[in-house]
């Protein structure tokens, strides 16, 4: 089954947002910057979809 995970990460220039189409047991790394963090939500992949938080 595909994932689509929507992260929003801390970037050099602010809050920079992610998506990324990954396979259920895969593992991902995510680029953090010093003292940063990040938020991750994932959603099931549906042909259109590009954000977790629309339908």
């Amino acid at each position: 089954m595909k994932w689509l995970v929507d992260l929003v990460l801390d970037g050099a220039d602010g809050l920079v947002r992610e998506p990324r189409v990954v396979r259920g047991g895969d593992t991902a790394s995510v680029p953090v910057v010093k003292d940063g963090g990040f938020a991750a939500i994932a959603c099931r992949r549906r042909p259109g979809l590009t954000r977790c938080d629309r339908s």
